[in-house]
């Protein structure tokens, strides 16, 4: 089990909030009940922290003809859509829901050469996908190219790691960090054979969405 990297700065200041109450405490001469009280709320928000940005290490099968979850969540909504910002062509898209008990680690489901996609980029004809922060496309060698777009949540902003343009990314290589109560889009061809069905728990690396 590893910390996953985005979480440091929230552990910094779990650690710098313990020490403030705890020195003033002492200073102070607070009562054993105020001393145990920090404590124990500062013990609770280290447990909390460490679980929320936990990273276990999985192993991946590598397969070109599927397509893995990108996120640990729920399957919400199976739909078409529209290719971003075309227009044009039809797309399936799966929408998973990303709890807070979840992984936050996202997970690159297919191999291929990738490319980040910026909300302004999109037109009203793509239903509204990629509203908020930064997508990512990622194209086969085959030509299938599978688009993801996180929704939502506390916290918007850029999701994915700035890989380079056209840059490689091997299938089950970490892509970024899930936002606090999110939603993930999967867009897909749409002669995808889907594997998956709305309701379906997935599991990054490990469920298969589609077959391409």
């Amino acid at each position: 089990m590893r910390f996953h990297k985005e979480g440091y700065t929230s552990l910094a200041i779990v650690v710098l909030f313990f020490f403030v109450l705890s020195a003033f405490a002492h200073y102070y001469d607070a009562s054993a009940f105020v001393k145990g009280l920090i404590y124990c709320v500062s013990g609770l928000l280290l447990l909390f922290v460490l679980f929320f940005f936990r990273s276990p290490s999985r192993v991946i099968t590598p397969d070109s003809s599927q397509v893995y979850s990108p996120v640990d969540g729920t399957i919400n909504q199976i739909e078409e859509t529209n290719q971003m910002g075309s227009g044009e062509e039809r797309r399936v898209k799966l929408s998973i829901t990303v709890s807070p008990l979840n992984i936050r680690s996202t997970k690159a489901p297919i191999s291929g050469k990738g490319r980040l996609i910026n909300a302004s980029q999109t037109t009203s004809s793509s239903h509204g996908i990629g509203q908020q922060g930064n997508g990512l496309s990622i194209q086969n060698k085959e030509g299938a190219e599978v688009t993801l777009w996180q929704h939502g949540g506390i916290f918007a902003g850029p999701v994915f790691y700035d890989k380079g343009e056209k840059e490689e990314i091997q299938q089950g290589q970490e892509l970024g960090s899930v936002k606090f109560g999110c939603r993930v889009d999967v867009i897909l061809p749409a002669s995808a054979l889907l594997m998956a069905k709305k309701g379906d728990q997935v599991i990054s690396g490990k469920s298969v969405l589609a077959k391409i």
